[in-house]
């Protein structure tokens, strides 16, 4: 240094509660000297901590006897023990003098660190959930879910005996061969016919192994190829737990707690409770995707046209939809969004 500082503030033992007025200077050559009452004088290495700076609370330079001296005059202690002073300290007095700029900028980033983590993480936390979920909870969303629509919306199928026992039996092969190429294939799949009433034209897949196909999709279909290329379709969706999978999406904040808990929060509740959002929300173009290169390869193992997929949601999209936006027409393209490039890359698959 070269010249002398003084630092004013009070002094008192650790052990006592009793404080005096008094000054620190801090001389050439490093020594220190308090004076109160009496002058004590001190060298560097007798300084045995400085506490951390946290706004404007007084900061306490604590000696080897004992003796705390205190002070508010907190940057001219910075400037004069700035090796002395703790870094965590430093960086605590400099977050809390951000000015509100810099803090909205720090909460925004931390938005947007929560909104990248919940649209990349959570696909990848719901598709793990969704194959450690145990079969009983997805038989009994099925039956669950199957008995409030029955209560609500959907009415006895007026198909024909024999209609039914027809598709019924390609769908058996379907599930068969779909046995023979994923042995692993969980599920005990099934398909039931219901007159639709308020979803009308549609057909859709629970996540036990249950498929629903209306009688009003059933009539949209010119062909038993275009209705079994869809139920190959809605196997994959099952075979791939895709509903499972936007039921977890649906309830992703409870699904981060119970991953994180190890399972500690009981979701077979929360689960059953989501029913509805396998019919309320859109399955994904991915999703979409997905199932069809499913629905390709297994009507290919079979010895089957794919292309009869392709034909359906050509057909339908063609009569219903304008620029991929189906404003009106069967529910099924709305659940199961159709584009020409799904088209086109059912078509290529099949080749």
């Amino acid at each position: 240094m070269s010249q002398s500082y003084i630092i004013h503030g009070r002094l008192f033992a650790s052990t006592q509660s009793e404080t005096v007025e008094a000054e620190l200077h801090c001389l050439e050559g490093g020594s220190l000297e308090i004076k109160a009452e009496e002058t004590k004088v001190y060298s560097r290495d007798d300084l045995l901590n400085i506490s951390d700076r946290l706004g404007t609370i007084p900061r306490k330079l604590t000696f080897e006897n004992g003796i705390v001296f205190e002070t508010i005059e907190n940057d001219l202690v910075d400037q004069l023990f700035k090796g002395d002073v703790s870094k965590v300290g430093f960086f605590a007095n400099k977050f809390e003098s951000l000015r509100a700029g810099s803090l909205i900028i720090i909460v925004l980033a931390v938005f947007i660190s929560g909104y990248i983590l919940y649209q990349f993480g959570m696909p990848i936390a719901a598709k793990i959930a969704a194959h450690q979920t145990p079969e009983f909870i997805t038989e009994k969303l099925d039956s669950t879910t199957l008995s409030g629509l029955d209560q609500l919306i959907t009415g006895t199928s007026k198909l024909s005996a024999e209609r039914q026992e027809l598709y019924r039996a390609e769908f058996k092969k379907l599930v068969e061969q779909a046995r023979r190429l994923d042995p692993d294939l969980s599920g005990d799949y099934n398909l039931q016919f219901r007159d639709g009433g308020e979803l009308g034209a549609n057909a859709f897949a629970l996540p036990g192994g249950t498929i629903v196909a209306t009688d009003q999709f059933i009539d949209l279909t010119e062909s038993v190829e275009e209705v079994t290329a869809v139920l190959a379709h809605e196997i994959g969706h099952v075979d791939l737990k895709h509903g499972l999978q936007q039921i977890y999406r649906s309830i992703g904040i409870y699904l981060v707690i119970g991953m994180i808990s190890g399972g500690g929060i009981d979701l077979t509740e929360e689960i059953l409770g989501q029913g509805a959002v396998l019919l309320q929300l859109n399955t994904s173009r991915g999703f979409e995707s997905e199932a069809d290169e499913y629905a390709v390869n297994l009507l290919k193992f079979m010895g089957k046209d794919p292309t009869a997929l392709a034909g359906i949601l050509e057909r339908l999209t063609s009569q219903h939809c304008h620029q991929d936006e189906c404003e009106s027409g069967p529910e099924w393209l709305s659940t199961h969004p159709a584009s020409k490039q799904r088209i086109k890359a059912i078509v290529e698959q099949s080749r």
